[in-house]
């Protein structure tokens, strides 16, 4: 709010709530508040991820009166036909399973999550419906392109995972801890360090290395 306090009030600001549905009452913002208070701000909402009708690329916007009639007249004629207005009504027709779906995905990414942080991955917190894994010293990108699971890739290296069924977690987690028993892989656009030639000296006992004998010939 302090920001949007200082945003000249004749710019619109947009509050862009296309996961709303993933992120946990306690960290919502109370959207019909904070429009009565600042009406220049316009909050979008998509049925494209948590009603899955990503195809229709339908959604809605909240704004204060005067601003919503305002973009009204401005909207394309016919932009929503008859198909999206049927599939949006059976959405909401069929909110006891939007509600089921949603929960399973919001337990399905706290256990992926859990799962990757043990194995040593570093991931951010989430409050979609993805997990987000930043190149930190390796590139996942060519990981996951090489493991051929399907995420969404980043040119520094890092990726996006779609939160789906345990099954799918688990194929992440295979990966991810197949990758961090290797060695270190430097993401795209960077050299990697230079190996030593020799290893460190081992104590007398220990299991060290095996080298094979100097080519003499």
């Amino acid at each position: 709010e302090r920001f949007i306090g200082e945003v000249p009030t004749d710019t619109i600001v947009l509050l862009d709530e296309a996961y709303i549905e993933f992120v946990a009452a306690t960290r919502r913002v109370d959207v019909h508040r904070l429009i009565a208070r600042f009406p220049n701000v316009v909050v979008l909402r998509t049925f494209s991820k948590a009603y899955g009708l990503a195809g229709l690329r339908i959604g809605y916007a909240l704004a204060a009166p005067e601003l919503a009639e305002l973009l009204w007249s401005l909207q394309l004629p016919f932009g929503i036909n008859t198909g999206c207005t049927a599939a949006v009504a059976a959405s909401y027709a069929a909110h006891a399973q939007l509600e089921q779906r949603i929960a399973h995905i919001v337990a399905e990414r706290g256990y992926l999550s859990a799962r990757l942080r043990a194995a040593g991955a570093y991931t951010t917190d989430s409050h979609a419906n993805f997990i987000y894994l930043p190149a930190e010293g390796r590139s996942w990108s060519e990981i996951f392109d090489a493991s051929e699971l399907q995420v969404r890739n980043y040119p520094d290296g890092s990726v996006r995972i779609t939160v789906d069924s345990r099954g799918s977690s688990q194929r992440v987690l295979a990966v991810v801890e197949r990758a961090l028993s290797g060695p270190v892989d430097a993401p795209r656009g960077q050299t990697p360090p230079a190996a030593p030639d020799r290893p460190e000296p081992q104590p007398v006992g220990s299991a060290a290395t095996r080298w094979p004998a100097p080519d003499r010939g």
